[in-house]
């Protein structure tokens, strides 16, 4: 399904203002700006609208933003728990 900007914004107004946000966003300008864009064919709107329209089918791009938020997650209750001390649990210092 094609997705426009108004699109966007208005699922944007939907959510909580305070709510923190990763966002990752690509539109037809962007394709233009790809370097031999097309193998060397002329752009055109059509051309690049149609390659934004196909990225959705690519699963992958949603498994890794998955698997770093999970490795994100990880790592930081890592920290987390390496940050706290219990101070019944104190290393004596030599």
């Amino acid at each position: 399904m094609s997705k426009t900007v108004k699109d966007l914004i208005n699922y944007l107004e939907c959510l909580n203002p305070n709510e923190s946000i990763a966002c990752w966003l690509y539109t037809t300008e962007d394709v233009k700006g790809v370097e031999n864009f097309a193998d060397g064919n002329p752009y055109t709107e059509e051309l690049a609208k149609r390659v934004i329209d196909n990225l959705q089918d690519y699963d992958n791009i949603v498994d890794t933003i998955h698997d770093a938020i999970k490795s994100e997650l990880s790592a930081s209750v890592h920290r987390t728990s390496i940050d706290y001390t219990d101070p019944q649990l104190e290393v004596p210092s030599y």
